[in-house]
């Protein structure tokens, strides 16, 4: 399914390290994602994509609740997200 975006992305990264805290900032392979917290299996977690990769396989907004945990990195930075 493809979906035209008229939302405007903005990443702004920072270089500080912090201990994970629900909700938070994750990325995999040119995906972030919002997590806002583990499934009941703690191996994956439930989370919303807020910016989009290049190989078009996940679409903004796009809410799971089975992205693994283990494939996501901490994203350390801030998103600014605003209409075109």
């Amino acid at each position: 399914m493809e979906m035209e975006s008229k939302m405007k992305t903005e990443i702004i990264e920072a270089e500080k390290e912090y201990d994970i805290k629900f909700p938070c900032l994750m990325r995999r392979d040119g995906l972030v994602i919002l997590v806002v917290g583990k499934s009941e299996n703690r191996s994956e977690c439930m989370g919303t994509v807020v910016k989009v990769s290049q190989n078009g396989f996940y679409y903004l907004g796009q809410y799971r609740e089975d992205w693994v945990f283990g494939m996501l990195t901490p994203f350390y930075g801030s998103i600014c997200l605003s209409n075109d």
